[in-house]
């Protein structure tokens, strides 16, 4: 794996620990881990409340566990931040500030951007990607010759 790889040359023992999805929860919930492996898709930064925002997270065990004690009430002063600024500015403000804090404190770090490709013949017409980056093939035609 690329993140092994890459931690081994800089002298870090990374060790795969390759479990069920329902281990995985279970481990989560339990606490049972020393860094865990989770993804998000969504055009908007609130997405993150949805993992590591202890409030609302689908896990609140892995939410609350992700943060050292003092870091936790900064991270959800800037999560209430991007809810409530009615201005992009604000919010762009707001989730800038919890990146930082979530990568300074070592508490979450991305490991990898998606990003799709595609290519059309000329007389395809109608495709279309989502905001989260979704191609959507229910609208394409082909147009006549």
């Amino acid at each position: 794996m690329l993140i092994q790889d890459q931690l081994r040359k800089v002298g870090i023992e990374f060790k795969l620990n390759v479990v069920t999805t329902a281990e995985w929860a279970a481990n989560n919930a339990a606490g049972n881990y020393d860094l865990t492996y989770t993804y998000m898709t969504r055009a908007d930064p609130i997405i993150l409340q949805t993992i590591i925002d202890p409030r609302s997270a689908n896990s609140s065990t892995l939410a609350t566990n992700l943060y050292a004690p003092q870091t936790l009430p900064k991270a959800l002063d800037l999560f209430d931040a991007g809810l409530t600024g009615t201005r992009s500015e604000q919010r762009a403000k707001a989730y800038g500030d919890l990146q930082d804090l979530l990568i300074d404190e070592g508490s979450a770090f991305p490991v990898y951007e998606r990003v799709w490709q595609a290519a059309t013949a000329k007389n395809v017409r109608n495709f279309h990607w989502t905001a989260e980056g979704f191609a959507l093939f229910n609208d394409i035609e082909i147009a006549a010759p």
